[in-house]
């Protein structure tokens, strides 16, 4: 479901992009995930201790927390200003990096 659906923003993205409209493209981009994190998440968080259910902790792991918290710094350096820059694709090399340090860790 994951894959469709960033299949779907980047079929609808690259479009707005073509016509120069690099705003439109950030928001289509940006904007899907936050109903689902503010949907799913409570909805897990309710069910979770219902008998019969698997076990669900709340406590990520700190590779997580650290993946996250520099993939929001990542999105702010390259979003912000609306040009890209050799230091933006420098940050994007990094992510790159640490998204496959978490993917194997």
């Amino acid at each position: 479901m994951a894959l469709t659906g960033n299949a779907v923003q980047n079929g609808v993205a690259i479009p707005i992009m073509a016509m120069n409209q690099p705003d439109g493209a950030v928001q289509v981009v940006l904007r899907p995930p936050v109903p689902v994190a503010f949907t799913i998440a409570p909805v897990i968080t309710l069910l979770a201790p219902m008998p019969g259910a698997p076990h669900v902790t709340h406590a990520p792991r700190p590779m997580l927390i650290a993946t996250l918290l520099r993939s929001a710094v990542v999105v702010v350096l390259v979003v912000d200003g609306g040009e890209s820059t050799w230091f933006e694709g420098c940050a994007l090399a990094v992510y790159r990096a640490i998204a496959a340090a978490f993917g194997w860790g």
